[in-house]
Parts: C-alpha cells; sequence; structure tokens
C-alpha cells in the first residue's frame, strides 16, 4: 500500500488513561481501584518520566488487561470480598488521628506527677498497639486489592480476530507467595467466536463482544520531566490491549 500523506503512527493513549476515562462507566469500578496501587506512578523508578501515570509492573513488552464490568466488581465490594480505595482512605485518616493523639499524650506527660504519668503511658500504649493493628489490617487489605488488579494484568497480547488459542497458558502480574510463581490465565478463542478466560478457580469469564481491542502503549522517556528539554527520545514503551470482561477473575483457588 502506498501512504501519501504520512507515516502510520503508534496510538499515544496510554493503559493508564484508557482505564480511568471518564467516559467509559463500565470501567470506574476498575479504574478506582487501579488508582489506589501502589505501582501506579509517575515514572518508572528510575528517573523516566512518562506522559500521564503509568503502570510500573509493565515492562518493555506487551501486554493484555481484562477489566471487569463496573457492577460485576460491585458486587464483590458488596459481599465485602475486595476492599476499595475509599476504606483504605478512611484507615489513613483514623492513623493520623490516632497519631496526634499519642502526640498529645506525650506532651502531657511532662505535666502530669505521681500516677497519673503511668496511666497516660498506660494510654499511649494503648494507642499504639491501635495504630498497629489498623496498619496491619490497611497492609492486608492493599494486597488483596492489588492482586486482584494485577491478575487481571497477562504477559502478552491476544487480540479479538487474531489467532487461535486453546486454553493457552499465561503469566499474570499477579505473583502467588504461596508458590512463588505468578498466577495463571487461560485463554481459549476461535476467530469468530468469542473470547474466553478461565480463572485459577476454575470460572470462564466471556470478553464483551464490542468493547475489546482497545490499543494502548505506555511510554517512558530519556529525562525526569516532559516540560523542560531533557526529555528528546522514548526510552522504553509497553504496548497493551485491553478486553471487557463479564466478570472479574480470582487469582487464587482459596479466596
Amino acid at each position: 500500500y502506498l501512504i501519501d500523506d504520512e507515516p502510520l503512527q503508534s496510538t499515544t493513549l496510554s493503559p493508564y488513561a484508557a482505564i480511568t476515562d471518564p467516559n467509559r462507566e463500565e470501567f470506574q469500578a476498575f479504574a478506582s481501584l487501579l488508582e489506589g496501587c501502589s505501582f501506579v506512578g509517575t515514572d518508572d523508578h528510575a528517573g523516566h518520566t512518562t506522559m500521564n501515570n503509568s503502570l510500573t509492573n509493565l515492562a518493555n513488552y506487551h501486554y493484555t488487561i481484562y477489566v471487569p464490568k463496573s457492577e460485576s466488581i460491585q458486587q464483590l465490594i458488596d459481599d465485602h470480598q475486595l476492599p476499595t480505595s475509599d476504606v483504605r482512605d478512611y484507615i489513613a485518616n483514623a492513623v493520623v488521628a490516632i497519631e496526634e493523639a499519642i502526640d498529645e499524650l506525650e506532651n502531657q506527660i511532662e505535666d502530669e506527677h505521681g500516677d497519673t504519668v503511668y496511666e497516660v503511658i498506660d494510654q499511649i500504649a494503648e494507642l499504639k498497639a491501635e495504630k498497629a493493628f489498623i496498619m496491619k489490617e490497611d497492609t492486608i487489605m492493599m494486597q488483596v486489592m492489588e492482586n486482584f488488579v494485577s491478575y487481571h494484568i497477562q504477559d502478552n497480547a491476544v487480540y479479538i480476530d487474531g489467532e487461535k488459542h486453546n486454553h493457552d497458558v499465561y503469566e499474570s502480574a499477579c505473583l502467588d507467595t504461596a508458590t512463588t510463581r505468578f498466577a495463571k490465565v487461560y485463554v481459549d478463542y476461535t476467530p469468530g467466536g468469542q473470547m474466553k478466560i478461565t480463572d485459577n478457580k476454575g470460572l470462564v469469564h466471556t470478553v464483551d463482544s464490542e468493547i475489546n481491542n482497545i490499543l494502548t502503549r505506555q511510554y517512558y522517556f530519556n529525562g525526569g520531566n516532559l516540560k523542560g528539554t531533557s526529555c528528546t527520545e522514548i526510552y522504553s514503551s509497553a504496548y497493551a490491549v485491553i478486553h471487557m470482561i463479564d466478570s472479574p477473575m480470582m487469582p487464587f483457588k482459596d479466596n
């Protein structure tokens, strides 16, 4: 084919921008979880910036991201199987309040005498224990949320109208600490039909027939600030195709 005007260009739509697009209502529940994950950032932790937020668990490779539609994620939240960013924000505020109370009590010790000092010390100890408990629960919730989101990110890009897949096995970005291996997903697809994804619990999920094959690319540049002159070329990039699925995938057999 002869192209007269200009060469074909790769997309500049990033995975993060595509998922968090406010016009995609069906993605918003997953987007809310994604935004609370620690692997979302503005650079690659090595001084290379990106155009907007990036997923730092994407390397210089190609991926598939499965986004469960919002109502299916909301059902997990309603059933208390999945925490939310809002709950973690509430916990963060509670920790700040406890720390302020501890500071006040520690200042109060200087003005107290006798048994009162020991009472204040006991109160401080109780608050510190409460803080430790809350922070432990927050760590657990963070891990559950990040495992869930990471499990929907698969190594290797698979496309609707692409090649046939017969229960092909792919690794996700979710590390199973019990086995120290990445949790797997299984893809079945015949061109012209519907793509099916089987998770580690044996549950089967169907790729939406209309919302699929969203092509994205994540860029890192050779500098730390796009607004300045430090960025002159692409340092690395990752390609990701996004498909919406009808229900959430579960990374572990016992969850």
